[in-house]
């Protein structure tokens, strides 16, 4: 992405919306620079508009405005790895707090640690309902033996037993 400037009048015609907008913002010159991050991606752009002239910006300062816009476009990068990297870090600790439930359960509360675990993971990446589900080889089919639902969601496990494989081609072929 390129900066570029205009002036209201100037527009082509298929920019009705930009126009719409310059009119609504009371600007009669923009200048556009593009936040243009290391992978050449556009992140977004720096608006700058004059509500009383027409002048079009040096060249010089137009350079010095593309450099502000890859510092923000570093920043935005650095944010978003920042982010990336704090929710592996949460969801790896919550992984690690599961096997330790895990670990620690005694083996007829079982159920109870895996139904805590599919509330922990539904909470933590905010799906509404999970299930747990076995597979009989010998029948060809799935059961679904556990679920957690959302408090706005009505279980529905008890209804899907034994299901043949068959009818689900698509996630038979999947899974």
């Amino acid at each position: 992405g390129q900066p570029y400037q205009c002036e209201i009048h100037g527009l082509p015609p298929e920019e009705v919306q930009l126009k719409k907008m310059m009119e609504t913002l009371h600007t009669r010159f923009l200048t556009v620079v593009p936040i243009v991050g290391g992978t050449r991606d556009v992140f977004g752009a720096i608006s700058f508009g004059f509500l009383y002239r027409n002048e079009k910006l040096p060249q010089e300062t137009l350079s010095f405005l593309q450099l502000l816009g890859r510092v923000l476009a570093g920043a935005f990068e650095r944010q978003r790895t920042l982010e990336v990297l704090d929710y592996r870090e949460r969801f790896q600790s919550l992984i690690n707090d599961i096997a330790v439930r895990f670990i620690q359960r005694e083996p007829n509360r079982i159920d109870k640690a895996i139904h805590e675990a599919l509330e922990s993971i539904s909470q933590f990446s905010g799906f509404e309902r999970a299930f747990l589900a076995s597979f009989s080889r010998e029948e060809q089919s799935f059961s679904l033996d556990m679920e957690w639902p959302d408090q706005s969601v009505e279980p529905s496990s008890a209804e899907i037993q034994q299901k043949a494989w068959r009818d689900f081609p698509f996630s038979a072929q999947k899974v």
